[in-house]
């Protein structure tokens, strides 16, 4: 018999820190747990674009430490305009407008490599994001979320100041937990029989307890094991020492009663791969480990495959109306205003 503790997670947006608009607020609702990530500088060669019957085409550059590549690239949209549309990118390269050339109205506007993103339907190479870090916000009830956290967070601060004269550019993703669930594995009719009563009364005891008790437990321990399982280079905690046996937390869930931990992140909508020296780039990454010692791993324990989540998801990615409804969610199009950084003129015409 085995009680395991099951939460899943799922990527709600990805921007950059600059490029805040009110429309992450929303966005960030039920999200307390983010990730810090880099990928090579990419963006649009401005005097490569042209606009025709509202359709962008133009040429992306990707700044590797070899040599920069670059492909043309065109829209799987098409903006509606009574008048000549321009394209307008920021001095940074890293935030586009169209605006009208009459009126100087913004159409659309939004993070460059994220319109990449969308134009190319998710290319695999584009969508790879290098896990730097992962945190959590949430208060004593719950009432902070992830956006509150970052803002002015240190660590954040320092990536981006070890990363200034560096060819990447950087991301924060919301995480937001999409499942979780306790269950109770019975392998035969034996262990049915000879099931751990206590075991069982502890597992109803822990959902019998307030909603934002199991929220912040849920919400800790996924970001003790994402940081187990990525090992990502700006965190400290939780590396090599969850769930050991020396790790609190593997030692108040083993109290109450729970056998396994199994904790998974899908990037779902976004397109993004996440990934990390130790993890190779996917859009599903799965954390299954016996409780409280590291030393009995079960991947493949529980749940879905990480291979099967895999296919799944890539074929999600396959037709033009499924990339279209990741542009929301990656910042590729907003409907929004601009990131007051810019101003209520905007970028103004180049």
């Amino acid at each position: 018999m085995g009680v395991a503790k099951v939460i899943g997670c799922e990527a709600a947006v990805i921007f950059r820190q600059q490029n805040l608009v009110r429309m992450h607020d929303y966005l960030a609702e039920g999200c307390h747990l983010y990730l810090v990530s880099r990928r090579p500088r990419t963006f649009i060669e401005p005097t490569s674009v042209r606009i025709r019957h509202g359709r962008i085409r133009g040429r992306f550059v990707v700044e590797l430490a070899s040599k920069p590549s670059s492909w043309r690239f065109e829209t799987p949209f098409w903006i509606d305009a009574p008048e000549k549309l321009i394209l307008s990118v920021d001095a940074a390269k890293d935030y586009y407008q169209v605006i009208g050339k009459r009126s100087g109205r913004t159409y659309v506007h939004g993070d460059t490599w994220a319109l990449a993103l969308l134009s190319s339907y998710c290319r695999p190479d584009l969508a790879e994001q290098e896990v730097l870090y992962i945190g959590q916000s949430f208060g004593k009830e719950g009432e902070l979320n992830a956006l509150d956290r970052i803002i002015r967070h240190e660590k954040i601060q320092k990536i981006y100041a070890d990363h200034q004269s560096a060819q990447f550019d950087i991301y924060i993703t919301l995480l937001r937990i999409s499942d979780a669930a306790s269950l109770i594995q019975l392998g035969s009719a034996e262990s049915f029989a000879s099931a751990d009563r206590a075991g069982i009364a502890s597992l109803v005891a822990s959902t019998l307890r307030p909603g934002v008790d199991r929220l912040r437990e849920q919400v800790t321990l996924a970001e003790a094991s994402l940081i187990s399982y990525f090992k990502p280079e700006y965190n400290q905690h939780h590396k090599q020492s969850f769930p050991g046996m020396r790790s609190r937390l593997a030692r108040n869930i083993d109290t109450c009663g729970f056998t396994n931990l199994d904790v998974s992140v899908s990037t779902g909508e976004t397109g993004i791969r996440f990934w990390s020296a130790q993890r190779r780039a996917s859009r599903y990454h799965r954390f299954s480990c016996r409780l409280p010692s590291a030393a009995d791993p079960s991947d493949g324990y529980l749940g879905i495959a990480a291979e099967e989540m895999e296919e799944r998801l890539n074929l999600e990615a396959q037709s033009a109306a499924a990339a279209m409804a990741y542009a929301p969610v990656t910042l590729a199009i907003l409907p929004s205003e601009l990131p007051e950084r810019m101003g209520r003129g905007g970028l103004g015409a180049r």
